[in-house]
């Protein structure tokens, strides 16, 4: 488990399959346990790459949306390759701010009628 966030208030679950026997059994139990715990994200950090099942599960969960931040998997599965690769940036956590410019309402003018300039 560990802490992310602005000011570390979100907790993400982390389960650690060792073995090359992986399936969509392991994501169903860490989605399980994400919900009893009241976490907001899963990482399934496995040996071998996960299947199209695992994969079909993991999207299926959803994405976490938190304000200021970009939507994240709610479920992510990370091989130890990738973990080793590309460290810290193979879970994809809310630490970065998406676009700080928040789209304008459109305001219209109801009383004015459009005009043709010919």
């Amino acid at each position: 488990m560990f802490r992310f966030g602005p000011a570390k208030e979100h907790t993400a679950i982390v389960s650690v399959k060792g073995g090359r026997n992986v399936g969509v059994g392991m994501v169903r139990d860490l989605d399980a346990v994400v919900t009893e715990q009241n976490a907001q994200i899963g990482i399934l950090l496995t040996l071998t790459p996960a299947t199209k099942p695992m994969i079909d599960w993991a999207r299926g969960a959803g994405t976490l949306q938190i304000d200021g931040f970009d939507p994240v998997p709610r479920l992510q599965i990370v091989t130890i390759e990738e973990a080793m690769t590309h460290g810290p940036r193979a879970v994809n956590t809310p630490l970065r701010h998406g676009s700080p410019y928040k789209k304008a309402a459109r305001e219209e003018d109801a009383r004015a009628q459009g005009a043709l300039d010919l």
